[in-house]
């Protein structure tokens, strides 16, 4: 029950969206902890709290927020994309960062252009990492070559499976699928596509 005299935490939430919207950060969160004061699982409390930190800067914060909001309810997708958002302005992430990333743009999916080509490289740079993971990053390489209409791009995204394949598995000098890799890269070569 509401206390006589105290805002809704729907009034709070659009009181701090707008001065999200007029650069008061520390309005917008200060609204944001009087919800959460009133809600401990509101939604789009964490939400706002994750952009607002975003934009000053507190990429940890803001990525635990959206964690929040996740926790909360992890079918909508406005938490989602504000992980998207602040991970990929982190500068060296790390392992459980681009984890989180390339989970974030799996469940966002293609609602924004441009995430099927992030999955790939997100999952080049985790096979970087971590040798085992060198077949999701040809999947998802191979399933971005799949979602393109232009041929020559798509080739072009084939090739850059071959190549995080070449580049990532440990494979002896001289064994029959660096022979055949060598020989596919070659013919791309050939055909002015690489």
């Amino acid at each position: 029950l509401e206390r006589i005299g105290m805002p809704s935490t729907s009034e709070l939430i659009k009181s701090a969206k707008a001065a999200l919207e007029n650069g008061d950060l520390d309005g917008a969160l200060s609204l944001c902890k009087d919800v959460l004061k009133q809600d401990k699982r509101n939604y789009m409390a964490f939400v706002l709290v994750g952009i607002a930190m975003k934009r000053k800067g507190d990429f940890e914060r803001s990525v635990q927020a959206y964690d929040r909001a996740v926790s909360v309810n992890e079918t909508l997708p406005a938490a989602w994309t504000g992980l998207i958002d602040t991970l990929s302005e982190i500068q060296d992430p790390d392992v459980s960062q681009l984890d989180k990333l390339l989970k974030a743009l799996s469940i966002v999916g293609d609602r924004k252009p441009g995430n099927g080509l992030r999955k790939a490289e997100i999952s080049t740079k985790l096979a970087g990492f971590d040798q085992k993971r060198t077949p999701d990053a040809v999947s998802a390489w191979t399933e971005y070559a799949d979602s393109l209409s232009d041929d020559e791009a798509a080739l072009r995204a084939r090739c850059e499976a071959i190549r995080v394949f070449k580049t990532f598995t440990d494979d002896q000098e001289g064994s029959q699928t660096s022979l055949y890799l060598n020989a596919v890269e070659s013919l791309f070569k050939m055909a002015k596509l690489v």
